[in-house]
């Protein structure tokens, strides 16, 4: 009786927080883009790269295309090391700064370290080399610096599919799901995250906060981490709930790129510093856990089945909700089926990284062997 017990209360732990945070979405004021005022500061927007030929190109060109006075805007790309033709891409723009990584240095940190050196403004936006935005987008997210109390903005990220593939389709969904949790995880201060592809900050703040100090060893996280410094700093995240402030992007194509960037994701979790996104992850992580050896012992125990569909079918109508949410903000069409597949499949590639990186498994990024949770990015 009492695993009966246990099995509920992990199930209604973790899937009330996400229930709970849905509803923190849907109740926002912010949906509605409202009217931004025309006193833009000026600002300075760092894109870390390497080997982004083909895709650099689409990102400055939305930059460059903005509505905002380009006399307060400095463009900077840092290449790490790059093999590929990504420096001559960013050489046919001539209002964009190139900074190169010293020889002995390397990562995404190192990076966006040496550009915040370089930045001439206090405002600093972070975009990654294969992302693109709307005209809006940085009229929208330098809005929110009028608030003294504001930290750290984090924005939104969409996933646009470049085929009918399912690992793209639930790349597509996973973050419609990522940006309604990451938006009430930061407003309620639950669980803190961002996405360094869309955020901004005060170079001041950085130079202050020095969020990579203790963690520079970590292969990800220069988004996170920043976040839980900012909070404990006692200053506020915003997150932008504006659909002017996506920044679009394309997902991995395969599912070994798919698990390799999951490796590194996850790699930097046990680093994080906030009680409760430590709680939140292990929740998440435990409940994964159990559902796959439900399933294992299932097979012995048949009747074991019954917690297992249980909790599947609990996991799927939360994830329906929480994705319907996402998907419907960003006016794009989901079916229940997709949602089901993706609801299975999560659980399968969590089960899948976590075994990875229990028995060490090495990722590669851009050419570069690396540890799931160090090395450089």
């Amino acid at each position: 009786m009492i695993w009966y017990v246990g099995y509920g209360v992990l199930l209604a732990a973790l899937f009330g927080v996400q229930i709970f945070f849905v509803w923190v979405w849907n109740k926002s004021k912010d949906h509605d883009p409202g009217v931004y005022s025309t006193d833009f500061p000026a600002v300075t927007i760092l894109i870390p790269v390497r080997n982004e030929s083909g895709r650099i190109s689409r990102c400055l060109q939305s930059l460059v295309d903005q509505n905002y006075p380009r006399d307060l805007v400095q463009i900077l790309v840092i290449d790490d090391h790059s093999t590929d033709h990504t420096v001559d891409e960013v050489y046919m723009f001539p209002n964009v700064g190139i900074l190169h990584l010293e020889a002995r240095e390397s990562g995404k940190k190192k990076a966006i370290h040496l550009g915040v050196k370089h930045a001439r403004n206090d405002i600093i936006l972070t975009i990654d080399g294969d992302c693109r935005v709307e005209k809006n987008w940085l009229a929208t997210m330098a809005a929110r610096w009028g608030d003294s109390e504001v930290g750290l903005v984090a924005g939104p990220v969409w996933m646009v599919p470049e085929n009918s593939t399912f690992i793209q389709k639930f790349q597509e969904l996973e973050q419609a799901a990522l940006n309604v949790l990451t938006f009430s995880g930061l407003h309620t201060g639950l669980v803190l995250s961002a996405n360094g592809a869309n955020m901004g900050y005060r170079k001041s703040q950085y130079l202050s906060a020095n969020p990579y100090d203790d963690n520079q060893h970590l292969v990800s996280g220069d988004d996170v981490f920043f976040a839980q410094k900012v909070v404990e700093s006692g200053e506020r995240v915003d997150y932008v709930q504006d659909p002017e402030a996506l920044v679009f992007t394309s997902p991995v194509p395969s599912f070994q790129l798919f698990i390799q960037q999951r490796l590194r994701w996850a790699g930097k979790s046990s680093d994080y510093s906030h009680r409760s996104t430590q709680l939140y992850l292990g929740l998440f992580g435990i409940v994964n856990i159990l559902l796959a050896v439900l399933f294992f012992v299932g097979l012995w125990m048949p009747k074991v089945f019954t917690m297992l569909l249980i909790g599947l079918f609990v996991k799927f109508v939360v994830d329906y909700v929480v994705i319907q949410a996402g998907m419907r903000w960003g006016c794009r069409p989901v079916c229940w089926q997709d949602i089901l597949k993706a609801s299975l499949f999560q659980v399968v590639y969590v089960n899948y990284v976590l075994v990875l990186l229990a028995t060490g498994r090495k990722t590669n990024w851009k050419g570069r062997t690396v540890g799931s949770g160090s090395g450089p990015e």
